[in-house]
């Protein structure tokens, strides 16, 4: 997931908090401002939840359906493009809006859809055993920061270059499980059994990790010498960090300082000459701000393809990419890099196909084709893995900052925790929760059932779709009746 450039995280729902209260000569802190909204939203969110409970919409919102009557009926049974009706849906007290009337292939938050499923969903066929089967679709949600990168009309150009806040924006795309059983409760608990679905919360649909984090304080030296000198215990580092250690698949993960949060527009180009030639030079539309931010020999980098498209025809990144290491330094005189592996030429040819609708008419012709890049300094040096594997027998140390890690269960890719270090502090880190089995401190992904959609075979040998609404309703206040009719007998 996206990160933004934050000293810390010190939200805790657990501690009850209801707001904050500023005082007098003191320095404005982002990590208490930022703490403030999180209250304040939480607050929001649980009050929601008592009204509508776990989920439920007042309108069409995320309504599946397939058209009636189409022209392309045939054809949209064929690619498996149904209609998803614009509207409102909350889960777990967070309202999540589809904008506009979209269909499975069109989603706003998903322009990537047709690359990511493959091979492609299909209806059944006519040689199918059955003549019956039962998909059921559903709906994943999440909230992913947004920076000034992504959507440039935020940048104050008064400032002259930095960025001020970043932006939250709730997220959802649409999913299909096929062959499943056939009815909505059952299709569920198929999926949160399935490697797509977990443990789910059923009060709010929240998707629970398993994993866990200790971070230990290493003890260096060599006591048993009383001529030997001791060397510090504990964080290491000389400047005041900011750690983000996520995972990369259920079993490894990767760390990056400063929260790996800056997040660069970048260019992919072919290498033209030596080994390895391919998709493997990337070079920057905006530069890093000073040597420390530059990407170097043996760091890792996640690119990103375009996620969804602004009304002001900015683009936001996905929220995962591609993890590649990188094989040269960062060459200042024609703002580049060069990876250790290359990158698909499809995501280059998708923006001649249906990424030519996104290009921005605001971009100059020679950089609106872009990727968005991640730094990640804590990446292991290896060309053919930038991630390192979780070893759950021993420590698994942070470099050579001091601390190391200790993981329990397994998690999701996308996991991740924000770990603060101070040097005036080097015994400690926060958040404490960090010193004894922390959760996953994000994202917050929350699932619910949206429909079954049941294939039947018909006279003519065809498999035509009939769709069974799974989302839960409620009226809005204003169009309950205020009094009822009770007829005793």
């Amino acid at each position: 997931m996206q990160s933004l450039d934050i000293s810390r995280d010190s939200f805790r729902s657990d501690k009850n908090y209801s707001r904050l209260k500023q005082q007098q000569g003191r320095i404005p802190l982002d990590s208490e401002a930022n703490e403030a909204l999180s209250i304040a939203a939480e607050e929001l969110r649980r009050s929601i939840h008592d009204l509508i409970c776990h989920s439920g919409t007042p309108d069409k919102g995320f309504k599946i359906s397939f058209p009636a009557e189409a022209e392309d009926l045939e054809e949209r049974y064929r690619l498996y493009n149904f209609d998803i009706s614009k509207g409102t849906y909350y889960i777990g007290g967070e309202r999540y809006d589809n904008l506009q009337d979209s269909s499975f292939l069109t989603q706003g938050d998903w322009l990537q859809v047709k690359q990511d499923i493959q091979p492609p969903l299909a209806p059944p066929q006519a040689s199918d055993a059955s003549d019956v089967r039962y998909d059921f679709v559903w709906l994943e949600t999440w909230e992913q920061n947004v920076s000034a990168t992504e959507d440039s009309e935020c940048f104050e150009r008064a400032l002259g270059g930095p960025d001020g806040a970043g932006r939250m924006r709730r997220m959802s795309r649409v999913h299909v499980m096929q062959d499943t059983a056939d009815n909505c409760l059952d299709a569920f608990e198929e999926l949160k059994a399935s490697p797509q679905g977990s443990t789910i919360d059923p009060d709010t649909m929240r998707v629970i990790s398993d994993i866990r984090l200790t971070v230990d304080l290493t003890s260096e030296g060599t006591p048993e010498n009383l001529c030997a000198p001791q060397t510090q215990s504990g964080f290491l580092g000389a400047n005041n960090e900011t750690y983000r250690i996520q995972l990369t698949s259920p079993t490894s993960y990767i760390y990056g300082r400063d929260n790996a949060a800056p997040l660069y527009r970048v260019q992919v180009s072919e290498v033209s000459a030596g080994d390895g030639l391919g998709l493997r030079k990337i070079t920057f539309l905006t530069e890093p701000k000073d040597v420390y931010a530059q990407p170097l020999s043996g760091h890792a980098v996640e690119i990103f393809r375009w996620n969804t498209f602004l009304p002001n025809q900015e683009k936001l990144a996905e929220p995962l990419g591609k993890l590649i290491t990188v094989e040269t330094d960062y060459n200042p005189e024609d703002s580049s890099i060069v990876l250790s592996e290359p990158l698909p030429q499809e995501w280059v040819d998708w923006f001649s196909g249906d990424g030519s609708d996104f290009i921005s008419d605001l971009d100059d012709s020679s950089a609106n084709k872009y990727f968005y890049l991640r730094l990640w300094t804590g990446g292991s040096g290896d060309s053919g893995k930038p991630d390192y594997d979780i070893d759950y027998s021993n420590p698994n140390p942070l470099g050579n900052t001091g601390l190391s890690l200790a993981f329990t269960g397994e998690g999701r890719q996308g996991d991740h925790w924000i770990v603060a270090a101070r040097p005036n502090a080097p015994d400690i880190v926060t958040p404490w929760t960090l010193l004894d089995q922390a959760p996953p401190m994000g994202p917050v992904r929350r699932i619910a059932p949206l429909a079954l959609i049941k294939w039947e075979e018909n006279a003519a040998s065809e498999f035509v779709p009939t769709v069974h609404d799974c989302r839960e309703r409620f009226r809005k206040l204003c169009k309950i009746n205020t009094c009822c009719k009770v007829t005793v007998g």
